[in-house]
């Protein structure tokens, strides 16, 4: 997953640079489709005193949406379309006890040992968005993404045994989470950036078997077009 982040912001960066027909993309092809990328830091909820989160938690999301006319005007549009996302949550003195449990718990860990233990999930999502454009470059959005979970994996970086060699240790499909997520969403900004903010309405894990964990991811937007 984190090979397709990079082809996809790659792509992103070298849109810009081609030519149709050697032409530049016309403004009302611009408007029909946007490209983008979030870049942002997930803000974690309902963390457990017992652990200590990591403050920033950088992640990533890529999109396309098509942008449907509202009314007559040419300056309102509804987008729908596809994208893949990510949730990252740090902690730099706690884990998950057994990521194969029935009830998931998020337990302290040696920090003479730990370096840090990073818990990510990927999400194939579907944006949805009222779009305003201004007539010079001012735009505004708001709207709901839904997910679906694709992927989830801890890794442990740290020592095992007390000063023993340092390991990246991963382990795949979290259990108990919750299949899908709804995350309301807003960004404001001009032209090619933005600013982000989402909130996932979704609690990472199943109710009653583990935390109420809550991202707020808050960032940037990148729109080449």
């Amino acid at each position: 997953m984190k090979r397709f982040f990079i082809g996809a912001l790659l792509l992103l960066l070298f849109i810009p640079t081609q030519k149709t027909n050697a032409q530049v993309l016309s403004e009302s092809a611009k408007r029909k489709v946007t490209v983008g990328i979030d870049l942002f830091s997930d803000f974690w909820t309902g963390v457990p005193s017992t652990v200590n989160a990591r403050v920033l938690n950088q992640a990533t999301n890529v999109f396309l949406t098509y942008n449907i006319a509202v009314g007559k005007s040419k300056y309102t549009t509804f987008g729908i379309g596809l994208g893949v996302g990510s949730h990252n949550l740090n902690l730099k003195d706690g884990k998950i006890s057994d990521i194969k449990a029935s009830d998931i718990q998020l337990v302290p860990a040696d920090t003479s040992l730990i370096k840090r233990d990073k818990i990510s999930l990927s999400y194939l999502e579907l944006p949805l968005e009222l779009k305003f454009r201004g007539k010079k470059g001012f735009k505004f959005s708001i709207g709901l993404k839904i997910g679906y979970l694709i992927g989830s994996k801890e890794k442990y970086i740290g020592a095992l045994t007390a000063g023993g060699p340092q390991y990246n240790i991963k382990s795949k499909n979290i259990s108990q989470l919750n299949t899908f997520n709804y995350s309301p969403i807003i960004r404001i900004g001009y032209k090619s950036f933005n600013l982000f903010a989402s909130y996932q309405l979704v609690s990472m894990f199943k109710t009653g078997h583990g935390p109420e964990l809550h991202p707020i991811s808050v960032g940037i937007t990148l729109t080449p077009f």
